[in-house]
């Protein structure tokens, strides 16, 4: 049996490996620190036997990251899809926050993903090996791309940014987005109103005056 490594395509990745993956995002739910997940901790959550888990897997490390690996990829393939019926850059950022706030039961695993992105833990170091092996940025940042070739494609964005900046502007506010409804972050705004003033924040920041 071949062993898995994260790259596969969701309608590739066998029923008792999502089980595992579906344990993983469970467990950070319960708000489970990833470094005290063992196998036997994912394997009891998803309903099967530890010995399972090697038949795909060598390590817990690689259960835990290419877990990560698939909940980003589900969400950020449907992202992309929906984001080609947006006509403009508004109507993208605010599908976008939408998703998040729909994608609820994923966020600990996608800020999860981001904490494991600049940590130098086995499991940090693993998840950038795996992107590194896709020979392309990963799924977040393939997505970000996705919306600002479409935006500059329009005529939307200001010329005097570099692509750099504007790529870190949309994936900070992602992120910002994500800790609000994660941690529940400012009691005192609702989500609606949230999503409205970063929308704002992003368009005054990086598109013309006149857009």
């Amino acid at each position: 049996m071949s062993k898995i490594t994260g790259r596969e395509a969701p309608s590739q990745v066998p029923p008792k490996v999502i089980a595992m993956y579906r344990a993983v995002s469970t467990l950070l739910r319960e708000n489970k620190d990833i470094s005290e997940m063992s196998v036997a901790m994912i394997t009891g959550q998803a309903g099967i036997g530890k010995g399972t888990a090697y038949e795909y897997f060598d390590s817990r490390e690689e259960i835990i990251v290419c877990a990560l690996l698939y909940e980003i990829r589900m969400v950020t393939e449907e992202a992309s899809k929906q984001l080609k019926s947006c006509t403009d850059m508004k109507s993208q950022i605010e599908k976008m926050l939408l998703l998040v706030e729909e994608h609820s039961q994923c966020v600990d695993a996608i800020m999860a993903f981001f904490h494991l992105l600049t940590d130098h833990s086995r499991e940090g170091n693993l998840l950038r090996q795996r992107i590194e092996e896709q020979k392309q940025n990963g799924p977040v940042d393939w997505l970000i791309r996705q919306m600002i070739d479409s935006a500059r494609a329009r005529g939307e964005l200001r010329e005097d940014l570099p692509l750099s900046y504007i790529n870190n502007v949309l994936l900070a506010r992602m992120i910002s987005y994500l800790m609000y409804q994660c941690h529940h972050i400012g009691s005192d705004i609702t989500s609606e109103e949230m999503r409205r003033l970063i929308t704002e924040s992003i368009m005054n920041e990086l598109c013309k005056k006149n857009i």
